[in-house]
């Protein structure tokens, strides 16, 4: 191309070396005459060696046309060469985009998947940002024995003949309310993973209704598709982190179930206690409240009692107003994080 812009066009030559001719008569009849005859050869000599350089520039201009269209060729080849080459690296940068995105959204997941995982092999690890976190639930709960226990003790003080009796009726309440928690977060648990089990039907056999007036799907045949272990993992992992984030929120329902399910069980007299007790109500209610999210920890937080005439584990229980070696009843139980974990609050005894 540059060559081509370079060479002098032939319709441009022609008219100059026309002009060149005329110059040249002119030269010619000036030699004739002694008088301009020196002047006049040397002029003819210098025009003569113009005629012959562009005669030389015509020639090489009229045999341009072939290497004129070569060199375009080339140069057109060249240039879609490069358009090829820009857009095989534009699709290999697009690419590595893609793949660093793609490895980037495998990396958050096997992270959040490792951590889940990690937490389970250790329940120390928690998040300090949780307000429901294991350490924290076990302090609010001992802070109910220091406040709502009290109240209810008053109340039942005032009702029943004897300490000891007050003291029953108070231990009764976080026992059955555990194992009322535990039954209920179990059929909960259940009812869930039935849930996930159908989820997994939708997502891997995908149906489109045609009619939706007439419920008519476009379905595959029936199939029994195989879910990968670590999709079911996923799945458990995914519920128990929905029963944590919800925990909070459906304990409000929960007094009125417990006092409905517990009414079929108890005394008629024992609702009439609730009923008519502010401060047991309040202690039955936050003592539900803080229990659901004990269950919703994953593993579960445990609480524990002491067995009457066992040995009194002092590393575990402080004394309620006797102190001994052997164990008369357990007042309020000890926290532990899970069924084999650490110790998190201590428990009350009373001592024989």
């Amino acid at each position: 191309m540059a060559r081509a812009q370079q060479t002098v066009s032939s319709q441009t030559l022609d008219p100059k070396i026309k002009q060149i001719d005329h110059v040249a008569d002119i030269l010619e009849r000036l030699r004739k005459d002694s008088k301009y005859k020196e002047a006049a050869e040397l002029a003819i000599t210098q025009w003569n060696n113009t005629k012959e350089e562009m005669e030389k520039l015509r020639s090489k201009d009229q045999r341009n046309p072939s290497e004129k269209k070569a060199v375009m060729e080339q140069e057109k080849s060249m240039s879609k060469s490069s358009e090829q080459k820009a857009k095989r690296e534009q699709e290999k940068d697009m690419r590595i985009v893609s793949l660093e995105q793609h490895v980037k959204e495998l990396s958050h997941r096997l992270s959040t998947i490792a951590g889940d995982r990690l937490s389970d092999a250790n329940s120390d690890i928690t998040d300090l940002s949780d307000p429901y976190r294991p350490t924290k639930l076990a302090e609010m709960f001992r802070e109910v024995y220091n406040e709502e226990w009290t109240d209810a003790f008053q109340y039942y003080d005032s009702v029943l003949k004897n300490e000891d009796e007050v003291l029953d009726a108070l231990a009764f309440y976080p026992k059955d309310i555990y194992e009322f928690c535990g039954e209920l977060f179990k059929q909960q648990s259940e009812l869930l993973e039935g849930h996930m089990q159908h989820m997994f039907k939708v997502m891997t056999e995908p149906t489109f209704k045609v009619d939706t007036m007439n419920n008519v799907c476009a379905k595959p045949p029936i199939s029994n598709r195989e879910v990968s272990k670590e999709a079911k993992e996923e799945g458990k992992i995914l519920i128990k982190r929905l029963q944590k984030s919800l925990a909070k929120s459906s304990t409000s329902d929960l007094f009125e179930i417990y006092l409905n399910v517990r009414s079929f069980k108890n005394k008629p007299e024992w609702k009439h206690d609730v009923e008519n007790s502010k401060a047991l109500q309040k202690f039955i209610s936050k003592l539900l409240e803080l229990i659901w999210l004990m269950m919703s920890q994953d593993p579960p937080i445990v609480i524990k009692w002491l067995k009457p005439d066992t040995q009194i584990d002092k590393a575990r229980f402080v004394f309620y107003t006797k102190s001994g070696d052997i164990v008369r009843k357990t007042v309020w139980p000890a926290v532990h994080l899970h069924e084999t974990g650490p110790l998190m609050a201590r428990g009350v005894v009373q001592a024989k």
